[in-house]
């Protein structure tokens, strides 16, 4: 292995671990940066309509600092929302995406946004209910490379568990 490639690596890995301190261990010389966007402006419920909603995508940066090109770089990425009444999470939209990162270059990815609506509980004397709904929990963003996982981060990290689950639900 020549020292420029030794050094994209050594750099791509601090950059990745550091921005994301979440961020696992890679095999490719790649940084990511995750950064959950608000799609719309979140209406929180007012005393007259009791209903709130929030809407969230994800804006995926991917820098490639080394001198070669990687190709064909599977991106998967899961928004995850949590049940306001039982506190069950599951994942909700799901995508995924091909790309080709030139070299010393980067490549943005924005994930298809998610729709949480949610009702809080009321406590008016007789006429209480309680909370339904979801809102938004965090996610989760693989790379794969050649099919295994080269590069992975999670918002919390215990996210994981719960997308692993789905995934073997699907299979």
């Amino acid at each position: 292995m020549n020292n420029k490639l030794v050094g994209a690596v050594i750099v791509a890995l601090f950059t990745g671990l550091f921005a994301n301190p979440i961020a696992q261990a890679q095999t490719i010389p790649i940084a990511i940066t995750v950064e959950v966007l608000k799609a719309a402006k979140d209406i929180h419920p007012a005393p007259a309509t009791k209903v709130g909603s929030e809407d969230r995508a994800l804006e995926i940066t991917l820098k490639n600092p080394s001198s070669q090109a990687l190709s064909n770089l599977n991106v998967k990425c899961w928004l995850l929302v949590r049940d306001v009444r039982n506190r069950d999470i599951t994942v909700g939209d799901a995508d995924s995406n091909t790309l080709n990162i030139p070299p010393r270059s980067q490549v943005v990815m924005t994930s298809s946004v998610t729709k949480c609506d949610f009702t809080p509980r009321t406590a008016a004397g007789a006429k209480s209910a309680p909370a339904k709904g979801s809102k938004f929990y965090g996610y989760g963003v693989q790379v794969l490379q050649r099919g295994k996982v080269a590069l992975q981060t999670y918002d919390p990290p215990d996210v994981k568990t719960e997308i692993d689950a789905a995934l073997k639900k699907d299979k």
